[in-house]
């Protein structure tokens, strides 16, 4: 049983330095939607997939574990010290697991940020096309003597077809 808790601490300690890694993309995945869009966006969101790719089978190992110790994989890593965890371990995996959380909530709030980031740039593109796109609205008003057609012409810098 000793190894169980030993083994939790351990895989927490390797999960939180995975999420400090995704952490770190998610940063500068936030400074390149604020500063450029560009190709270096692409290789951050394969590196994310890295990462996840590397916390499943930590996430499955932690589950059983869990679910072997307290009868139920979707108890909170808290639960198992109700099941003679040493000291020394309960100390070192509730440190570990206070910081996983604090940086999971980091990572979502900096994902919420770019995800909004994304969201305002494909407005902005949107609303660029749109006036790109759309017709100038019909002159109401003209200088009198113009002839009916100057009022009515109307130009596009980019073709809705194309």
């Amino acid at each position: 049983m000793q190894d169980s808790f030993t083994r939790i601490q351990e895989i927490l300690e390797k999960e939180f330095a995975i999420y400090g890694e995704l952490f770190s993309l998610s940063e500068r995945k936030h400074k390149i939607l604020l500063e450029k869009f560009s190709t270096e966006l692409n290789k951050i969101v394969a590196e994310e997939e890295g990462f996840v790719v590397q916390l499943i089978p930590f996430e499955e190992e932690r589950r059983s574990i869990i679910a072997n110790l307290t009868g139920n994989p979707d108890s909170p890593v808290e639960k198992i010290f109700d099941y003679n965890c040493p000291p020394e371990n309960q100390l070192k995996i509730k440190k570990v697991s206070q910081e996983l959380k604090s940086l999971l909530f980091r990572i979502k709030e900096i994902n919420e940020g770019n995800q909004r980031l994304l969201e305002q740039a494909l407005e902005l593109t949107k609303h660029s096309l749109k006036l790109l796109t759309t017709p100038p609205k019909e002159i109401v008003y003209k200088f009198p003597g113009a002839k009916k057609s100057q009022a009515l012409v109307r130009s596009r810098l980019i073709d809705k077809k194309a």
